[in-house]
């Protein structure tokens, strides 16, 4: 056993020191052909680094080869080869900015004709809200010109992810899904001496389409403004219900209460918002966080009218009426940004070398 452990041991030292020998040689490579591009022997370079790139070089080192590479076939005017290693070094290089002072010209035309800015963005979410209602008209079993009642807001909930399209370096198309909780509190007094308790919690599924303008590319801290519509899928409406009857006479005081009382049959199934809203996103290294405001405009009444009076225990047992009202909410959500890399080049044209700039050294 003692045997089997060492050779195992062995064998995994000698592994590892062929791997660091391997490294260490293909660095060797690397610098190599730096010297022959420098010294004006550019047509050796791509033999020189051949085996490296198969296999031998670090990612870091794979990414300086395959720019040396493109630098090498822009001086040697192979516009075709140059745009394949150009490629090459995108895919491993995927925030690299060009620098004018190191940069050659032909380099910085080159790179300009790719697509270097994410395909598409994911952004998981998780967030609050809170939901405010507007009274379209009013309903109650009570004189109706004399307003009691008042409406509450209280904490909810929402997740989901958002695809983001990049269309411009500031212009983003986002289509998200959110699984949302909207919850807010009712209050009303009633003939003199009800108290009445209404609290509605609702489930949605949210399906909003967003364009977002961001006006400052390439900073850590990057503010944003963001406008569209939202497709909202009521998915459960449930309400807990209080009444209480009081007089001045304590003992004839009267608390009604029961289970939840479930108002889908009331509630309009499919309603649609138009967004308003903005943030920020923090960028730190690859690391992207995103803040995302947001108020949203319910466009159409959340009940339906004409299953007002359907539900008798609402009715009868509690005094309670649905007013004609719209949803809207104000949500903050946080989240981590994921983008999606795919470089390509854009246009074709071709590819103008200036020798004079390219040109390594002799």
């Amino acid at each position: 056993m003692y045997r089997i452990g060492k050779t195992l041991l062995t064998g995994l030292f000698l592994l590892l020191s062929s791997i660091v020998m391997a490294q260490n040689t293909c660095s060797q490579t690397l610098i190599k052909a730096q010297i022959a591009y420098y010294e004006g022997r550019a047509d050796e370079v791509p033999s020189i680094l051949a085996d490296c790139l198969k296999e031998g070089f670090t990612d870091e080192e794979k990414s300086q080869a395959y720019r040396l590479l493109t630098l090498t076939h822009l001086y040697l005017n192979e516009s075709q080869n140059a745009e394949n290693t150009m490629l090459s070094f995108l895919r491993l290089n995927h925030y690299y900015k060009i620098n004018e002072a190191v940069d050659p010209t032909e380099f910085i035309n080159l790179y300009n004709q790719f697509r270097t800015r994410p395909f598409y963005l994911i952004s998981p979410k998780i967030g609050t809200n809170v939901s405010f209602i507007q009274v379209l008209k009013n309903f109650s079993p009570d004189n109706t010109k004399e307003v009691n009642y008042s409406y509450h807001t209280v904490l909810g909930y929402r997740v989901g992810a958002a695809v983001g399209f990049p269309i411009h370096s500031k212009i983003t198309i986002n289509t998200e899904i959110y699984l949302s909780g909207k919850n807010y509190a009712y209050k009303n007094n009633l003939f003199g001496y009800e108290a009445l308790s209404f609290n509605e919690k609702q489930t949605h599924i949210e399906l909003p389409v967003l364009a977002s303008y961001s006006p400052k590319n390439d900073k850590w801290l990057r503010p944003f403004v963001q406008g569209g519509f939202s497709a909202d899928v009521l998915l459960n409406a449930m309400a807990n219900v209080s009444r209480i009857d009081q007089t001045n006479d304590i003992e004839l005081k009267k608390q009604v209460t029961g289970p939840s009382i479930n108002l889908n049959t009331q509630r309009r199934r499919l309603n649609y918002n138009a967004i308003l809203g903005g943030g920020v996103t923090y960028t730190r290294g690859k690391n992207i966080m995103i803040v995302d405001v947001r108020y949203s405009f319910g466009l159409l009444n959340a009940v339906k009218p004409k299953n007002r009076y359907t539900n008798t225990e609402l009715v009868y047992k509690y005094g309670y009426m649905d007013n004609d009202i719209r949803l809207n909410a104000f949500s903050v959500s946080v989240g981590y940004v994921i983008p999606v890399f795919r470089p390509k080049k854009n246009v074709k044209q071709k590819l103008e070398v200036n020798t004079t700039v390219a040109q390594p050294a002799n």
